[in-house]
C-alpha cells in the first residue's frame, strides 16, 4: 500500500526536483527501514515490523526517478541500459548463497544490519557519482487540483496503454497470490532451510544476470512485445512445475527458468512504457507504471496466504499459473509493435 501511495508522488517530484534528489531520499528511507528490521529481530513483540515495512515501502518513492535516470542516460539504447543496471543488481544477488548460510548461522538481525550498510553505501555512491539528467524542471505546484489529478491518473491509465497496464496488473496479482509467498510455503510445507533458499535465490539471480544483457539488446531491436509474452510463457511453465514436485532439486532448477522470465520482463516492460511517454512527464508515468499494479494487486499476498492456510499449496500456486496464462493472452491480443 505504501509504494502504491507514494510512487505517483515520487514521479511528480522527480519531474520537478530532479531525479537524483528523490532517488537519494528514497535510499535513505530504505536504510532506516532495514535498520528497524534489524532492531525488530532483537526486540520483544512485533511492534517495529509495521514501521519498518512502511519505511521500505517509502523507499519505493525513488523508483520512478531511478527509472527515468537510467532511460535518460541511455540515448537510443533504452532497453540495453535497463538491462545493464538490472544485470548489476541480479549479479549481486548471487551472494544469496552465502547470505542464506549466514542467516542460518547468525540469525536475521545481523543480516538486516549488513544489508542496511550496503544500501547506505549504494546511496552514497549515487549521491556522489551519478549526474542529474533532468534538463528542464516543471514549476507546477502540488495544489489540491494537481493532487487530485495524480490520484485519478493512478486509477485511470491513458487509453493507449490500458491493455498494457491490464496485463501488468494481472501479472502482479498472480505473482502476489503464490510466487511471492513461495519460500514461506516451502518452509512450512516441506521444511526447506534458509540455506536452501539461498541456493534457490543464487540460481535465480545467476540465470537472470546471464540473460539480462541479451534481453536488453532484443528489446532495443523492437522485440519488447514478444519478450513480454515469452516471459509470461516461461513463468507459467515454472509455476506449473511447482505443482508437480516436492523435491528441492526440482524447485532449485526451476529458479533458472524463473530468472530467465524475469530477465526478459524487466527491460521490455520499461522500454515499452518509456517509448510511449512524453519526456516532460516521463518520471510521472513511470511512477504510475509502478503504482498501478500495487493499487489493484495489494490484497493478493494476503489472499494467497489465506488460501494456503485454508486450502493448501495447490490453490494459490494454481491461481498464479492461471494468472500468468491470462496476462500472456492480454499481451498477445492487446499490444501492437
Amino acid at each position: 500500500l505504501v509504494p502504491a501511495a507514494v510512487q505517483p508522488l515520487g514521479g511528480w517530484m522527480a519531474d520537478r526536483m530532479g531525479r537524483k534528489a528523490v532517488a537519494v531520499a528514497a535510499g535513505a528511507a530504505t536504510v532506516f527501514g532495514l535498520l528497524l528490521f534489524a532492531l525488530a529481530g532483537m526486540a520483544p513483540g512485533v511492534g517495529l515490523l509495521l514501521p519498518a515495512a512502511a519505511l521500505l515501502g517509502l523507499g519505493r518513492i525513488g523508483r520512478p526517478a531511478t527509472d527515468a535516470l537510467v532511460g535518460e542516460s541511455a540515448g537510443q539504447q533504452v532497453g540495453y541500459a535497463y538491462g545493464r543496471v538490472t544485470f548489476a543488481w541480479t549479479l549481486a544477488g548471487v551472494v544469496a548463497l552465502a547470505a542464506g548460510y549466514l542467516a542460518d548461522a547468525l540469525g536475521f538481525p545481523p543480516m538486516f544490519a549488513v544489508t542496511a550498510g550496503l544500501e547506505a553505501l549504494g546511496t552514497l555512491l549515487l549521491a556522489l557519482l551519478v549526474q542529474e539528467t533532468l534538463v528542464g524542471q516543471s514549476t507546477t505546484r502540488l495544489r489540491p487540483a494537481e493532487l487530485q489529478r495524480l490520484t485519478l491518473d493512478v486509477l485511470t491509465p491513458p487509453r493507449r496503454l490500458r491493455a498494457f497496464y491490464l496485463g501488468v496488473v494481472i501479472d502482479t496479482f498472480a505473482y502476489g497470490l503464490g510466487s511471492a509467498l513461495l519460500y514461506g510455503f516451502l518452509a512450512d510445507r516441506y521444511g526447506f532451510t534458509l540455506f536452501q533458499f539461498g541456493v534457490m535465490t543464487t540460481i535465480y539471480s545467476l540465470a537472470w544476470a546471464l540473460a539480462q544483457l541479451p534481453a536488453g539488446r532484443w528489446t532495443d531491436r523492437g522485440k519488447a512485445r514478444q519478450l513480454l509474452i515469452l516471459s509470461e510463457v516461461l513463468t507459467a511453465v515454472t509455476v506449473g512445475s511447482w505443482l508437480l514436485t516436492s523435491r528441492f532439486v526440482v524447485f532449485a532448477g526451476s529458479m533458472a527458468l524463473f530468472g530467465l522470465a524475469s530477465a526478459l520482463w524487466s527491460p521490455a516492460l520499461m522500454a515499452w512504457a518509456y517509448a510511449r511517454v512524453p519526456e516532460e512527464r516521463r518520471a510521472e508515468e513511470l511512477g504510475r507504471l509502478s503504482a498501478v499494479p500495487s493499487v489493484y494487486a495489494f490484497p493478493a499476498p494476503w489472499i494467497g496466504g489465506l488460501l494456503y492456510e485454508r486450502m493448501g499449496f495447490v490453490v494459490p500456486i494454481g491461481l498464479s499459473l492461471v494468472g500468468a496464462v491470462i496476462a500472456g493472452a492480454v499481451f498477445v491480443r492487446g499490444l501492437r509493435d
